[in-house]
């Protein structure tokens, strides 16, 4: 909440916006932190009456409250304090600008603009009513709902893409409706400009949006998104009524395997979420016009067969098909029941992905395979347990306890439930270590796996086993020679190198190179094998000044992977 709290260092009163999470408020004076519980409640903002806190968003928070008037709106509000980047800063600037440009009555209205104190903040009007996710949970929206919610989302998409706006992040939290059913599009938090030159707000390949709702290529690249990748977030949306709340995650099936539907339902989705974005709809208002027309004038339905008996006497034939028919009813009653329980365990185990319960998560899906036999639904599901799989393996590694080798000083990792065995051999050197629980160290136990018996011999030094053959020694000393002699030549006469560059292209004139490509890359082969040979020698001269192999080092041998 908006309050208005006094430092108890400097004694000054500003107004603050208390964070729910309990994020720290400082003086804007000295500095000293304060608490904003402490403080009263901000009962006016810009001439507007808060009455009450609507929702929390990712830049400021929601207030319904009353103007001058006593019209009932919407405040949304952010403070500067809030924001640790101005990124947030120049966003919230550039929703105000978006939607105060946008008049459509679709489209949520900006009434007014202002700052007061240290709060940036624009009145909307106050939309009384609900999300379309909360209908979309409530259960099956009829066909009439759906053509009315997705003809007046496209209108107001139309009207935006027409004045050069991308909204970004169409899903259905962000789809409105009130009392009266009017569609209210808002949150334009993400909206871009097209004619818009001023600093971008992205990072390169940064994700702007809902994973779930973008298309391939906002995914891709944010940045060189068009108006396409909305409808693509429509089709997400229009899929997600006509199913009752299934995503087109992978390999989907068509709207109508979950309830019957006509064929344009699933024509029209296909369509809409094609990968390929210049085979999608040309623009919002085209569909708009073919739903519009598929509303008035819809195919006729199939006559619905006779009752059972209806015209004619009973008979033991007439009772044989009414019971055959009732089992048939009963079948599809029981495939109904099938159907209805493994949409909720896939979204009950789309929630748990949602809240990084992955585990949770896998097994429901498991459960969930065992109530469809369709192969793409089970694919898909198939590739869901292997996303929660990877997902809680790279927890794991990320939560494992890594320990150094005191033999090969080569990092190994343990799982961090597991006390550290007394005895195992390194995965890198070979050698047998041993954990001393006393001194929260590993030691070396007797001799590593790949030590030779002349080494045994020689304790001061590290022997390498000698693995390469006399031909492949031999090659490599003439490459080293070769690449000395150029380097030599290069470093006292660069001229007489570019003579003999020219000589071998004239005689390979079908690589197609010029003395300048040429050039260059043979200098930059020269000089990576140079840095190679170097790095090889530094290390070899480490090995061999290492102490010992039954030297404990006195540094730490564990650390935590962050």
């Amino acid at each position: 909440m908006l309050k208005k709290v006094a430092c108890p260092a400097c004694g000054i009163e500003f107004e603050a916006l208390s964070q729910p999470q309990g994020q720290p408020v400082f003086c804007p004076n000295c500095a000293s932190e304060v608490d904003p519980d402490r403080g009263t409640a901000l009962e006016e903002l810009g001439g507007y009456r808060l009455t009450g806190l609507l929702g929390q968003g990712g830049m400021g928070q929601v207030y319904r409250a009353l103007a001058p008037d006593g019209t009932a709106v919407a405040v949304k509000v952010m403070a500067e304090e809030s924001a640790e980047s101005p990124e947030l800063q120049e966003r919230f600037d550039r929703e105000m600008e978006i939607m105060a440009s946008l008049d459509h009555p679709n489209i949520v209205k900006v009434i007014e603009r202002g700052r007061t104190g240290a709060f940036k903040f624009f009145v909307m009007e106050l939309i009384e009513g609900t999300t379309l996710r909360h209908l979309i949970r409530e259960g099956r929206l009829a066909e009439p709902d759906i053509l009315s919610i997705a003809i007046q989302t496209l209108r107001a998409l139309g009207y935006a893409h027409a004045r050069g706006i991308i909204h970004r992040d169409i899903k259905p939290e962000n789809i409105m409706l009130d009392r009266a059913g009017t569609v209210k599009v808002t949150d334009f938090g993400l909206a871009r400009k097209l004619s818009f030159e001023g600093p971008a707000l992205t990072a390169t390949n940064a994700f702007m949006g809902t994973e779930n709702y973008m298309s391939p290529e906002q995914k891709i690249n944010p940045k060189a998104v068009t108006h396409r990748s909305d409808i693509y977030s429509f089709g997400v949306v229009l899929y997600e009524m006509l199913t009752g709340g299934m995503l087109p995650l992978g390999i989907f099936q068509p709207p109508s395997a979950y309830r019957p539907l006509h064929d344009f339902w699933d024509n029209l989705v296909f369509r809409l979420l094609d990968l390929n974005p210049d085979l999608r709809p040309a623009n919002c208002d085209d569909i708009a016009q073919e739903l519009e027309t598929f509303r008035q004038s819809p195919p006729s339905a199939a006559p619905r067969p006779a009752a059972p008996g209806a015209g004619a006497p009973s008979s033991p034939a007439n009772a044989q098909g009414a019971t055959a028919r009732s089992m048939e009813d009963e079948i599809r009653r029981e495939e109904a029941r099938i159907k209805k329980k493994f949409q909720e365990m896939c979204e009950q185990a789309q929630a748990l992905v949602h809240r990084e319960e992955f585990d949770a998560a896998a097994k429901t899906w498991e459960q969930a395979l065992a109530f469809t036999s369709d192969v793409a639904e089970r694919e898909n599901i198939q590739n869901w347990i292997r996303l929660c799989q990877n997902k809680l393996a790279e927890r794991q590694a990320r939560q494992a306890v890594v320990f150094l080798c005191p033999r090969c000083l080569k990092p190994f990792s343990l799982e961090p439930d597991r006390p550290p065995p007394s005895r195992l051999d390194c995965p890198t050197c070979g050698g047998t270590i041993g954990y001393d629980a006393h001194k929260k160290r590993w030691l070396p136990l007797g001799d590593p796996v790949n030590k030779s018996p002349a080494s045994a011999e020689t304790p001061g030094r590290k022997e390498k086993p000698q693995t390469a053959s006399p031909a492949g020694v031999n090659l490599r000393q003439g490459l080293l020679g070769m690449v000395a002699v150029l380097l030599a030549i290069d470093l006292w006469n660069p001229d007489r190198l570019d003579r003999l560059i020219q000589q071998l292209l004239a005689l390979a004139p079908w690589l197609g190179l010029s003395q300048g490509t040429a050039g260059l890359a043979l200098r930059f082969i020269i000089y990576l094998v140079v840095i190679y040979w170097g790095c090889g020698l530094a290390y070899s001269l480490y090995d061999y000044q290492r102490p010992s192999q039954d030297t404990t080092p006195d540094d730490h041998t564990i650390f935590r992977r962050k």
